[in-house]
């Protein structure tokens, strides 16, 4: 790691804490699972039975309302603070789970429960509620042991219009799902990642129109690729913005194939964000990732470097297109820290003031391996550890539309669709 600088090192350690929860998972394969059983989410037919079961006016709680849950099923819960940990598994899949008022609805753990809201099931939409306050995540969905072990996915997720905030790990979370998309989600005052995306490929995942801000990492992916685009949202005044990791301790790697590109990536590096790790002072991360495109993308007022593409430990990065991006107030706009060759990365377009090496973008050239120099980064103090519990509630968030009276609408069909 001394070849690569503090700073680097200082990124590259982040990677260490993030990965999976654990979920069903087991460390140290990299073979990709092959989607099986249950049938893919664009296949899959809901029998709606256009029932909404009320919390807690018909049933007294989340949890027994998805209990009695059948496909087509809304949960429906109204205003009021929920202390439950909900588990939705594979019996009660296609099912909406949706509060009536995102900022009234609460799910809060009081730092007991592990997770606010555990999705083992295909086809399932946690929709317009706040989860806070658990140990481990604020709504996640993943593939199960069993399935896990034969190496299946479970098809069809979305999460759309969540707040999720100071929860001990990560706010909202998909390990080991395909077909799925989160809009709308803001999260906040995670040590990990408000965020979090992984272990899937092909992923054929969206993840739009949101805000992280005050976490470890804003945005991360895994191990995750394959028709995965990140687009229009905003991450600011995280300890890293945007983070992409190819790592053997999770299935499916190396991460390849992912667009990131029209976000607004500002000021990541604010002392008030809990750590997970060393990361710090960085906009936009590639570690390990192989032929991602990152364009069209605003990144400024970062500490140590707006836009970094850099070898993981056990993985190159290589292919990699950084095209067209809008830099501003970074000590350090672009950096490449490879292996001693450009590996097929290149750089184009983003006219940045200063980069590592210098002359970056005249030196690259899209898809050939040239001897490079190896940069100086600058170094960059890391602030000390925050309790995640006291970053402060964020504002109230924009309700989704109609939330009360729209029908609902499992994550089956392509849930990622609509870009």
């Amino acid at each position: 790691m001394t070849r690569i600088g503090p700073l680097i090192a200082l990124i590259a350690a982040l990677v260490v804490a993030g990965c999976g929860s654990g979920d069903g998972d087991d460390a140290g394969t990299t073979a990709a699972p092959t989607a099986a059983a249950p049938p893919p989410a664009t296949e899959r037919a809901t029998a709606a039975s256009g029932r909404v079961l009320n919390v807690p006016s018909s049933y007294a709680t989340i949890q027994a309302a998805v209990d009695a849950s059948r496909p087509g099923d809304l949960v429906l819960i109204a205003p009021g603070v929920y202390h439950e940990a909900v588990e939705v598994d594979e019996e009660h899949p296609d099912v909406v789970i949706r509060g009536a008022d995102r900022n009234k609805v609460i799910l809060d753990g009081r730092h007991e429960l592990a997770d606010g809201i555990k999705v083992s099931a295909g086809g399932v939409a946690v929709e317009n509620l706040t989860v806070r306050n658990y140990q481990v995540n604020g709504v996640v969905w993943f593939t199960d042991g069993a399935y896990a072990a034969e190496g299946r996915y479970t098809q069809g997720w979305r999460g759309s219009y969540l707040t999720a905030y100071d929860n001990g790990l990560y706010g909202v979370y998909a390990f080991g799902v395909q077909h799925g998309r989160f809009d709308h989600v803001y999260a906040s005052g995670h040590p990990d990642s408000g965020i979090y995306l992984g272990r899937c490929k092909p992923c054929n995942a969206l993840v739009t129109d949101s805000v992280t801000e005050l976490n470890h990492v804003g945005l991360e992916f895994t191990n995750a690729g394959g028709d995965v685009v990140v687009r229009d949202n905003l991450t600011r005044r995280n300890r890293v913005g945007i983070q992409v990791n190819s790592l053997t301790k999770e299935r499916a790697a190396p991460q390849v194939e992912m667009t990131i590109e029209d976000n607004d990536v500002f000021d990541n590096q604010d002392k008030g964000a809990p750590r997970g790790s060393q990361g710090f002072g960085a906009g936009i991360v590639i570690n390990g990732g192989r032929e991602n495109v990152v364009r069209g993308n605003r990144v400024r007022g970062h500490r140590a470097v707006g836009i970094v593409v850099l070898d993981s430990d056990t993985y190159t990065a290589e292919g990699n297109r950084i095209e067209d991006n809008r830099l501003a107030g970074n000590r350090l706009d672009l950096a490449l820290q490879t292996n001693g060759t450009t590996g097929g990365n290149c750089f184009s377009g983003n006219r940045p003031r200063t980069s590592s090496p210098a002359g970056l973008e005249r030196a690259t050239r899209c898809g050939e391996a040239e001897a490079i120099g190896v940069g100086r980064l600058p170094r960059i103090a890391v602030p000390p550890q925050v309790d995640y519990r006291t970053v402060p509630a964020p504002p109230a968030q924009p309700n989704m539309p109609r939330a009360r009276t729209a029908p609902a609408a499992p994550a089956v069909g392509r849930p990622e669709a609509g870009r």
